[in-house]
């Protein structure tokens, strides 16, 4: 285990790139250091790589952009093997995904590797908007609230799904920095990673981009060496730059496309120009 407290590289944020990130430098037998919610971390070591997500607190240290409400809010839960429409779930999406769309409102299921199958709806929604705070306990409760004022018109299958999901929920609501937020000017010493570099709406390959910046940042720093991090960061950033924008456009498009009125359209047109 290379993790130190003297380690040159300082990892703020323990999520999906942070700990990809370290995990390469561990093979490379490259100190490190990981923090995870250690605000006092971020002046810790000779080089920061932020990959503290959606609301960097590292960011700020490279560039003034804010998340912005994209205007759209998910609810995600697991449908589990002992769901009484298990059956229904395996012989309509198999072992892929399967999505719906209608005047603004997303359905969403995929397939997990435990057999579950991970269920999102998606509809617009204020920033501010807070359900009763009974439903916040009662998962049932909530999709009953769905039903009855969001997917009236929708499919029977579809609806009897959204009512069978009784365990626990998650809000999440959609946020984006600006195009504009990147590149920005370098900064010797701090570096950002996923969300933090690049933080958009779903477009289907958040996780793979924020797994894309570990290797090639992993990459540049095996390449150039520990005593020349500034220099493997620059080219790190060099390269992370047009796909950051790439990704902020993607997110930002199918938010704006796949919740309008005409989200099946959108859709259907965005397939035939693939």
């Amino acid at each position: 285990m290379m993790a130190s407290s003297q380690a040159p590289i300082a990892i703020i944020g323990a999520g999906p790139a942070g700990l990809t990130f370290a995990r390469l430098l561990e093979l490379a037998n490259i100190p490190y250091i990981v923090f995870e919610r250690v605000e006092s971390a971020l002046w810790a070591d000779e080089h920061s790589s932020s990959a503290d997500g959606a609301w960097s607190k590292v960011r700020k240290l490279l560039t003034p952009a804010e998340p912005q409400y994209l205007g759209t809010h998910f609810f995600t839960t697991f449908l589990k093997p002992d769901n009484p429409y298990y059956s229904w779930l395996t012989s309509m999406v198999g072992n892929g995904n399967y999505l719906a769309l209608s005047k603004g409102r997303q359905f969403f299921l995929h397939y997990l590797g435990d057999g579950s199958y991970h269920l999102a709806v998606g509809m617009k929604l204020p920033e501010n908007w807070n359900p009763d705070p009974t439903k916040l306990h009662e998962p049932s409760a909530l999709w009953q609230s769905l039903l009855q004022h969001e997917f009236v018109e929708w499919s029977p299958e579809i609806r009897r799904l959204i009512q069978s999901a009784t365990h626990g929920y998650r809000s999440w609501p959609l946020y984006s920095i600006s195009r504009a937020s990147v590149p920005w000017e370098h900064v010797p010493g701090v570096t950002l990673l996923g969300d933090a570099a690049h933080l958009t709406g779903p477009g289907g390959d958040g996780v793979n981009n924020a797994l894309h910046d570990s290797v090639e940042l992993a990459r540049q720093i095996i390449k150039h060496g520990i005593d020349n991090l500034d220099s493997a960061v620059v080219k790190y950033e060099e390269a992370m730059f047009p796909r950051a924008v790439e990704a902020i456009n993607k997110g930002q498009w199918a938010v704006e496309h796949l919740f309008s009125a005409e989200s099946s359209q959108s859709f259907l047109q965005a397939a035939m120009q693939q």
